[in-house]
This record gives C-alpha cells, structure tokens and sequence, in this order.
C-alpha cells in the first residue's frame, strides 16, 4: 500500500529533532507547543531542559497528548500562549499551520516537505514572512520504505528582535546526519 498515512501523520526522526536544536540554540522559554504531536517523542525531545511547560495537540484522540483539538481551531492557539511552536504538520495544512503558528507564536520551527515551497496552499506566507533559517535534512524515510522517502527542511522563524546565531540555510549531508545521530543517541 502506497497511499498517504491515516491523518497525515508521519513521526519525526529523533536525529531529526537533535539536529533542530543543534542548529537553533536560541529554542527555548516557558511554554512549548506541539500542536500535531503524533507519538509525542519530538515534544518531549525539544521541551527537556529548555522549556517550563509544554503543551501537546493531536487530534487522533488515540495519540498519547493533552488535547485532541483540530489544530485550525484558533481558540486553541489562543489558549497556549506559546514562546515556540515546533511541529511537523500534515503536508495538507503546511499554509494553515503557518498562518497560525506565525500569528499566535513567538518562535515557529517546522518540518516541512521542500515541495511546500512549489504546490503548498500558503506557500506565498513563506514570501510574505521569510524563515530566518532553513535546515535542509537528508531525505527521511518516515515509514521505512524506499517509496516514501521525502527531502525536508526545519523552517525557522526566531521571535521578534531575536537573531538566530549560524547561517540562514543549513544543508545536512546523510552522512553527517547518521554521525550526529549516532553521537547524540541516548
């Protein structure tokens, strides 16, 4: 079966997420939101010592979070009151979870399929409000299988006045990518 994932739900590596906060020392403060967290290990991997509070979202009453909202739902964006919101979205709501995340965050990182920047509803809110970082991670296979291999990117956009310390595009190459995740395994 080649078809998409039930709810578009594909967990993100832990190298992945490693690799994120290698790159983005400045992710941190009181409160985290994950508002499609999935299993919940990307949330736990960022939150560590690096945040008071962190909030979870899913809506697959099924996944292992506090809530189980529809993430479109403003009220629940509103209610967070988060410094940061690290996700990896639904590839159907990449525009959405980008609005909302840019409106309502002091900090957003998301994983992102690169073909977001091509076909993506939204995709000129990446034009209007540029990511100050880019990391650009080896293909990821979010299954296992060779046919569902997709290049990603964390998009990060820092909180206001805030500057991101390192160069604007990351590129990780697959092998420095399995040295670090081999490096940072616990």
């Amino acid at each position: 079966m080649t078809g998409r994932a039930p709810l578009d739900r594909y967990d993100t590596p832990l190298w992945a997420v490693r690799l994120l906060l290698h790159h983005v020392p400045e992710l941190r403060g009181r409160t985290l939101l994950d508002p499609c967290c999935g299993d919940g290990s990307m949330s736990l991997a960022v939150a560590g010592s690096r945040f008071q509070q962190v909030l979870t979202n899913d809506i697959d009453a099924s996944a292992p979070s506090r809530l189980h909202w529809d993430l479109r739902r403003r009220a629940l964006w509103e209610m967070a009151k988060a410094c940061w919101c690290v996700t990896n979205p639904p590839f159907c709501l990449t525009g959405e979870v980008i609005e909302l995340a840019l409106q309502h965050c002091q900090g957003v990182a998301l994983l992102l399929r690169l073909s977001a920047l091509e076909v993506c509803k939204g995709r000129e809110l990446l034009e209007l409000y540029p990511p100050l970082r880019q990391i650009v991670l080896p293909r990821i296979r979010f299954r296992g299988r060779a046919t569902d291999q997709v290049t990603t990117a964390w998009f990060v956009w820092a909180p206001v006045g805030a500057d991101l310390s390192g160069p604007p595009i990351v590129c990780v190459s697959k092998q420095h990518a399995q040295s670090f995740a081999e490096r940072t395994a616990a």
